[in-house]
């Protein structure tokens, strides 16, 4: 198993699990972010090997395992799209679509999502609609695994729904936590679940079909802070918990939990086409 990594000092690294503990490659300290990575993200090419990165440098950069001594394209992320790393905005998360292998997004530190594009000739050209996001670092983001229009994002004490048919505000949003939330991800089975991460230790599953505003179901993992969790794919069944402290907890789900049910994605896109409409006309 090969698996990519960034470092606290910015390097990235990458692993083999056939070769022990210690990174096989990593990229020169040079020519490496200048502040920790907080998302790399593998992409979908004919080789796979490449990647890419985020960090609160303000770059997004692109590699190829093939050769990992510095990056084969850097984004600057300044919104005013004039390409100055003064103003460039710190990235905090990523979202990847391998069926839309040219586009991506990236949650920053200063709360905004930024919708990019990684076909345009100039730093100007990739970098496309701005969303206002969050009043804190966006911690989460990603696409709806089965209604591509719609994603997530996590930040402040609220997950907030997002649809690319309108620009200036969230078509569905959270209760405000008692706990900052840390980490956010939607079911890869069950269309109207996603699962959320807190400060206090506890994982909370919603149901958007059951009920908006409170979690279906609370699971107090850990006395520690958990810091992110990660959804098995494809069949939806295990979610990885990790802590604060470094340990991470393997849950399973029920079959409630994990197993389609009959007309759930038209449900949910019809929530999602119905909120679409009402936050276009308020």
């Amino acid at each position: 198993l090969v698996f990519i990594a960034g470092c606290y000092n910015g390097q990235v690294c990458i692993f083999d699990t056939r070769k022990g503990i210690a990174p096989v490659e990593q990229s020169l300290i040079e020519n490496s972010h200048r502040d920790p990575v907080y998302k790399t993200i593998w992409l979908h090419t004919k080789l796979e090997t490449e990647f890419f990165s985020a960090s609160t440098d303000g770059k997004i950069f692109w590699w190829d395992t093939r050769r990992l001594s510095e990056p084969v394209e850097t984004l600057i992320l300044d919104i005013d799209k004039k390409g100055r790393i003064e103003n460039s905005y710190g990235a905090m998360s990523l979202d990847y679509e391998p069926t839309m292998p040219m586009k991506f997004m990236v949650g920053t530190e200063q709360g905004s999502i930024v919708a990019c594009h990684r076909k345009g000739q100039t730093n100007a050209d990739k970098i496309g609609h701005v969303y206002a996001g969050h009043s804190g670092p966006v911690y989460a983001l990603q696409r709806h695994p089965h209604c591509l229009k719609s994603f997530l994002s996590v930040g402040d004490w609220t997950v907030r729904i997002w649809s690319e048919e309108v620009r200036d505000d969230c078509i569905m949003l959270t209760r405000p936590s008692m706990y900052a939330l840390t980490d956010g991800q939607w079911s890869p089975t069950r269309s109207s679940i996603f699962f959320t991460t807190k400060m206090n230790g506890t994982l909370d599953i919603w149901d958007i079909l059951f009920k908006q505003n409170e979690p279906t179901v609370s699971v107090k993992v850990t006395n520690e802070p958990l810091h992110c969790l990660r959804v098995q794919e494809p069949h939806g069944r295990l979610i990885a918990c990790g802590s604060q402290n470094g340990t991470v907890t393997l849950l399973e789900l029920s079959n409630n939990l994990c197993v389609q049910r009959k007309n759930e994605k038209s449900l949910v896109n019809g929530m999602f086409d119905r909120e679409t409409r009402r936050t276009k006309n308020s």
